[in-house]
């Protein structure tokens, strides 16, 4: 009997959930984009999906089937490595495994968590080189939407035929690349012509169109995601007040509010082709445009949702020849140093998707949706960062750091100070003895905005 009525409670449980699940996608179809902001605000989206209990049901239910499965044997096996690690047991081949799983696990979720790997796809201090790997892929293996709603998208936006602006772009065209938040087309469109300025020409252009309910997506997982960092901070001051853990600064909330706000800017192409037409002028005025190329941006074919801009053809910086990137990373440094130290604003998504190398064999930046300005006392502390790390003061170096903020101002500098001098020695960051910008003139030039920023500090 009571068997029984454990089976029966069982499947009323079933029962239930599933009724809340089809509750809830029943729901999701109700909400619309003009119900939520434009702007990233914690505070109203945490008071709308609260009024969508079965909606956020639904979407957590559908991460954790999807999680477990995978991540479960993964992990298992990961802890039987720790006890027991047998003679055959090829660590990279396992790695690579876990970088596959992980792969195509955030590919399934969506483009929240796509967007959440391609962040951590540059951080080797974080992954081993197996998983960033495939991570990197996530770049261009996103799935594709059909067409006709692409088409029907552009047509919205921009207000007219998608005839009457691009040329070879139809509900039966073929996306060329699939982006976290949206697909990219390759067609042509008239502009005024460049060199003469009397009549128009055809070019080719690169049309990137938003996914559909883009907005909705992104705030619910946004929403869910903060939810989890409440819940991770909760645990950790339970942790400290017990003391099994030292206490120290929270976190997890502001840096999801950080990941947040970024993405809810890549939601706004026009906010994207303001950074671009920007950076594009600043490398001009700098003689920078002659090794780093931004693509031209066409605003009367641009909107919202809908971004338009010069074709480029070329390859990845991290799929090109080793003798290429030999040859560009010094440049990719020295573009990068200009934004840190004299531009004030920088590209902050430089993924491998977003490096590419054109046939002109400059350096090409695309992707501009994520980017932010840096402070005069970050600027300081970057450039005097630098000049630290190329003099291997590395004493030096842990109080820079905990003047960024990487670490809190009660570490024990005492303890940690032997571990970054064995890294140091042991060649991780040695390596800038490559890498010091070179040449004379690369060195020169570095030297001159360390001068530079020296004189705006006096």
């Amino acid at each position: 009997a009571s068997l029984t009525a454990l089976s029966v409670i069982a499947l009323c449980g079933v029962g239930t959930g599933v009724a809340v699940w089809r509750a809830g996608r029943s729901a999701r179809r109700n909400i619309s984009e003009s119900d939520l902001p434009l702007y990233y605000d914690a505070d109203v989206l945490e008071t709308f999906w609260m009024k969508h209990k079965a909606v956020v049901a639904c979407r957590m239910y559908d991460i954790v089937a999807s999680t477990v499965p995978v991540m479960a044997p993964l992990l298992w096996s990961k802890l039987l490595r720790l006890v027991w690690e047998p003679d055959d047991w090829d660590s990279v081949a396992e790695e690579r495994k876990m970088g596959v799983a992980l792969r195509e696990l955030l590919t399934k979720l969506g483009p929240s968590f796509v967007k959440l790997g391609q962040v951590f796809s540059i951080r080797p201090d974080l992954l081993p080189a197996p998983v960033l790997m495939e991570l990197q892929r996530l770049c261009d293996a996103v799935p594709p939407y059909p067409t006709h709603e692409a088409v029907s998208l552009i047509e919205r936006e921009l207000g007219r035929p998608v005839g009457e602006i691009f040329r070879g772009l139809n509900a039966d065209s073929v996306p060329v690349a699939g982006a976290s938040l949206g697909q990219v087309y390759k067609c042509s469109m008239l502009r005024q012509r460049v060199n003469s300025g009397k009549g128009e020409e055809w070019v080719e252009v690169a049309v990137k169109v938003q996914r559909p309910d883009m907005l909705v997506s992104v705030s619910l997982d946004l929403f869910i995601m903060r939810q989890v960092m409440k819940a991770i901070e909760w645990v950790k001051s339970a942790l400290y007040s017990c003391d099994i853990l030292k206490a120290r600064k929270h976190f997890n909330i502001s840096m999801l509010d950080t990941f947040a706000e970024a993405s809810y800017f890549e939601l706004d192409y026009e906010h994207e082709a303001a950074n671009q037409k920007f950076f594009a002028e600043q490398f001009r005025v700098r003689g920078m445009d002659r090794k780093v190329h931004v693509p031209e941006v066409f605003s009367s074919a641009t909107s919202r949702r809908v971004l338009t801009t010069e074709w480029v053809d070329g390859v990845q910086l991290a799929r090109s020849s080793p003798e290429v990137i030999a040859r560009l990373v010094p440049v990719g440094v020295e573009c990068f140093l200009a934004q840190l130290l004299d531009i004030g604003v920088f590209h902050g998504d430089p993924h491998p998707g977003n490096l590419l190398v054109n046939t002109k064999g400059q350096l090409v930046l695309i992707d501009f949706g994520l980017c932010a300005e840096v402070s005069d006392v970050s600027t300081m502390a970057i450039t005097t960062a630098i000049v630290h790390l190329m003099s291997g003061d590395v004493p030096a170096l842990l109080e820079d750091a905990v003047t960024l903020g990487f670490l809190p101002e009660d570490v024990d500098k005492t303890s940690l100070l032997p571990a970054m001098q064995r890294v140091f020695k042991d060649g991780t960051l040695t390596q800038v003895d490559t890498m010091r910008f070179g040449s004379s003139a690369r060195r020169f030039r570095t030297a001159q905005r360390v001068h530079k920023f020296k004189q705006i500090s006096d």
